[in-house]
């Protein structure tokens, strides 16, 4: 569970960096929808670990997915804006 978790956490830097790195926006949208999908992943992840009381305090790990999924949105809204406005 744990190294299933810490390359997650890799992975979602590698497809944030990716992403970014494209030149199109749509294709860093794509990315960053692909890091959406991993976080909730890994809530589920998590939730089922707290379930089978693999876990026990789940508050803080559940705060910092909220949290990046936040400045994932918000990076997502500010692209897309971007997009439409150069259309």
């Amino acid at each position: 569970f744990i190294i299933s978790n810490t390359t997650f956490s890799s992975f979602c830097s590698f497809y944030i960096a990716e992403g970014c790195a494209r030149r199109s926006g749509k294709e860093t949208l794509r990315f960053l929808s692909i890091v959406l999908g991993s976080l909730a992943e890994l809530e589920t992840q998590i939730m089922i670990a707290k379930r089978i009381e693999y876990l026990n305090d789940i508050t803080s790990i559940t705060e910092k997915i909220a949290k990046i999924r936040q400045l994932t949105l918000g990076l997502m809204r500010y692209i897309g804006k971007r997009l439409t406005t150069n259309s």
